[in-house]
């Protein structure tokens, strides 16, 4: 029995040389309709999200600005030429998650969430078989290497350099391989391009630095 339960979304003009899994955090709705939806409802949800952002529905909105944001930021660096049709986009957690009135959410319900999420993430690898999977998402990134034995696979993660030379402290750059007996994926872990005002100054910050953009051309993406 699968556990994945939001599925991935694959893009319609996917790179040709390399197949490139973005990985964000989570989907949020305040309909009850699909945070409480059924199986129907949680596999339409990410083309539905999608739809959305490319075509600019509520471009004001937060979870827009975000995929605008992992836009601009992978154009600027070269790995996408226009947009993420070009790559598969999957958020890490397998619920869509309500915001409670004053915006927040559980966060002990949150963390049971993600790790629980574990195992559908690594299906989704083991289907996807991507070459590079960039993290947009710290606690994404954490559960996924932190929990990877959950996963009852046979990965393993080896992290390579940290890149923390930037003015933001939580932007650096963590690079590394989750490895298989059958194949090693190149992993990057970039900062969380929020759509509020933190999100921008980290995607203006990591445009205007050139050792950025040297530590990622190492790895020809």
């Amino acid at each position: 029995m699968s556990d994945i339960k939001i599925p991935v979304y694959k893009g319609e003009k996917l790179r040709e040389d390399k197949k490139i899994l973005i990985v964000g955090e989570s989907y949020y709705s305040d309909d009850s309709t699909y945070y409480n939806g059924d199986e129907k409802v949680l596999n339409d949800f990410p083309k539905l999200v999608m739809n959305r952002y490319f075509h600019q529905v509520d471009a004001d909105r937060w979870n827009i600005k975000f995929f605008n944001n992992i836009t601009e930021f992978l154009t600027c660096n070269g790995i996408i030429k226009d947009n993420l049709q070009e790559v598969y986009y999957y958020n890490y957690v397998q619920k869509i998650l309500q915001r409670t009135i004053n915006g927040k959410i559980n966060k002990a319900k949150w963390k049971a969430d993600i790790r629980m999420s574990t195992k559908a993430f690594y299906e989704v690898v083991n289907q996807i078989k991507p070459d590079v999977i960039i993290f947009f998402s710290f606690s994404a990134f954490d559960a996924a290497t932190y929990y990877i034995s959950d996963s009852n696979s046979n990965f393993s993660f080896d992290q390579e350099n940290l890149v923390n030379e930037t003015h933001y402290k939580k932007s650096e750059i963590i690079v590394g391989d989750i490895k298989s007996n059958e194949s090693s994926i190149r992993v990057f872990r970039f900062p969380h391009l929020t759509g509020g005002p933190v999100g921008w100054s980290f995607k203006k910050s990591f445009n205007k630095l050139a050792e950025i953009k040297m530590e990622l051309s190492k790895y020809e993406l």
